[in-house]
């Protein structure tokens, strides 16, 4: 099918160029050329594509395009782009010599209008076919979703995620009556502590008054981590060891041994993070119309006083995270307010140190007006390319080409000393540090969702509030909004429709909050 579409502009040119007239050879070995150059290019975009996202092209590949400068930095610094277009260049070279004599010998035989019309016609029908009536994909009928992908047709796919922004929500989700969904909620809810109340248009409101026992106006340091996965950490079983400052610092405060991501973009995890819902399909919450003015956690922090802010190491406009945060009750900084050089940038942003320099000077400001604040800093150096400053090679970062491994050990290392730094600043005593991954490095398995990859590490630090402990309770990012809320004694109000109301981690929905300490079953 997507041959018909391909050889469009060839059956076109073959069709209406005059019957006697020979026609320039050149022209059409030049667009062989090119065809097979872009044939060749694009599978081998579709096999690094694959490689990472074990899909197809879709609307992550549509989304990145819309953001060419860093996405054509990174493709550039991570991936074989030369040798790539010289390979197909030569392969295309090859082909259009070899076909130089057939274009020849096809331009000079004489074909009638009348007979080259039919052609035109049985093509003409076929492609109608195919456009009309012929799925995009005829295959993917496997209950496996990795083999369905492969069966599917890369540029196909594109096309339709572009046309479309948009899947089948009935093929991927089950539903049922929203009648039933509010009684099944409001059955689960009913032993779940605090007061909700059914309201018009089919709403939950749910209240949780202040805890007396929580412990206070804090202010709150939030790092949503970048592909900070749980995988990577001796301290949840992993072998690799490549988070030790983590280690450390959670095993000092209180530790969360069983979190898992709700998606694999930053998107997905800034969306449940900050707002407690969770994945909406398609596109996350960020890049919706009429995100604006929603229960965000920082705009419900700002209703009990706090001055929110949002930080992020890159260029705001990315993923609409300037929009969404400014619309949403923050504060917005980005790489554009750093007021000092750098000590390394590359395409995603200012490095980690620099963010947190920045990060720890913004708090200094907000301290001094005697409001409590919430800051939540979002890092990018545990990212492709994974390049990095010199002079690290002594924690096992190396400036290029050190992969996944110098991504994740930067990380931790910047973190780690950001805790260390803020301890000679006055506001420390009084703050929550806590440390979250926005989502996994890679989804991977032969599950359908393979859980393993989307652990991620979580720790509360507050070393003059919160003694050492351990949760063991099953949660998600979606949790962390009321566990904070409950930890520090601060009422709750969530909506069924304007946020999400996921249970605490100690067991029961909305229960209350009780910590396992050290020691306990893993």
């Amino acid at each position: 099918m997507q041959t018909l579409y391909y050889l469009l502009p060839l059956v076109l040119y073959l069709w209406l160029r005059p019957t006697r007239a020979s026609g320039p050879t050149w022209l059409l070995s030049l667009a062989t050329f090119l065809c097979v150059l872009g044939w060749l290019v694009l599978a081998g975009c579709e096999y690094f594509f694959f490689e990472e996202f074990n899909a197809r092209f879709n609307l992550v590949s549509v989304n990145y395009l819309i953001y060419p400068t860093e996405v054509a930095g990174d493709i550039w610094t991570e991936y074989p782009v030369v040798r790539l277009l010289l390979a197909s260049a030569l392969a295309g070279g090859l082909v259009a010599w070899r076909f130089r004599a057939i274009w020849a010998s096809a331009l000079t035989a004489p074909v009638d209008f009348k007979a080259r019309s039919r052609g035109m016609a049985i093509y003409a029908l076929l492609l109608a076919t195919a456009i009309l009536w012929l799925p995009a994909n005829l295959l993917g009928r496997s209950p496996n979703r990795v083999a369905n992908e492969l069966a599917a047709n890369g540029p196909s796919s594109f096309f339709r995620a572009l046309r479309t922004s948009e899947i089948d929500y009935h093929a991927y989700y089950t539903t049922r009556p929203p009648a039933e969904n509010l009684a099944r909620l409001e059955t689960q809810l009913a032993s779940g502590g605090g007061t909700f109340t059914r309201l018009a248009e089919g709403r939950l409101d749910r209240q949780f008054p202040a805890r007396p026992d929580g412990l206070g106006k804090l202010n709150i340091v939030l790092i949503s981590s970048e592909s900070f996965g749980a995988e990577f950490s001796h301290l949840y079983g992993s072998d690799r060891d490549w988070t030790p400052q983590f280690d450390q610092f959670a095993q000092k405060g209180l530790w969360f041994r069983h979190v898992y991501a709700t998606g694999t973009r930053t998107v997905r995890g800034l969306e449940a993070i900050t707002n407690s819902l969770p994945p909406v399909p398609t596109e996350a919450i960020l890049r919706r119309p009429g995100h604006a003015s929603m229960a965000t956690l920082g705009a419900v922090l700002r209703r009990q006083g706090y001055q929110s802010t949002f930080m992020y190491g890159g260029y705001g406009y990315f993923d609409n995270m300037n929009e969404f945060f400014s619309s949403n009750g923050y504060e917005v900084l980005d790489r554009t307010n750093l007021q000092t050089k750098p000590r390394f940038e590359n395409i995603w942003g200012v490095s980690d140190e620099d963010l947190f320099d920045m990060a720890l000077a913004h708090a200094d400001t907000l301290a001094s007006r005697k409001a409590p604040f919430f800051l939540h800093i979002m890092n990018t150096s545990n990212h492709k390319p994974f390049t990095f400053r010199p002079g690290l090679e002594g924690i096992g970062v190396k400036a290029s080409k050190g992969g996944r491994e110098s991504g994740v050990r930067y990380a931790d290392h910047a973190q780690g000393q950001f805790l260390r730094d803020a301890e000679r600043h006055s506001w420390f005593q009084d703050t929550l540090f806590i440390v979250i991954a926005d989502h996994g490095a890679r989804v991977y398995g032969r599950q359908e969702i393979p859980l393993r990859t989307y652990e991620i590490p979580l720790m509360f630090y507050s070393p003059a509030h919160l003694a050492p402990g351990r949760s063991d309770g099953l949660m998600s990012q979606m949790d962390l909004a009321p566990t904070l809320m409950g930890l520090l004694g601060l009422p709750l109000h969530c909506s069924l429709v304007r946020a999400g109301c996921p249970p605490y981690p100690g067991g029961r929905a909305g229960g209350p909050f009780q910590p396992q300490r050290p020691g306990g079953p893993a």
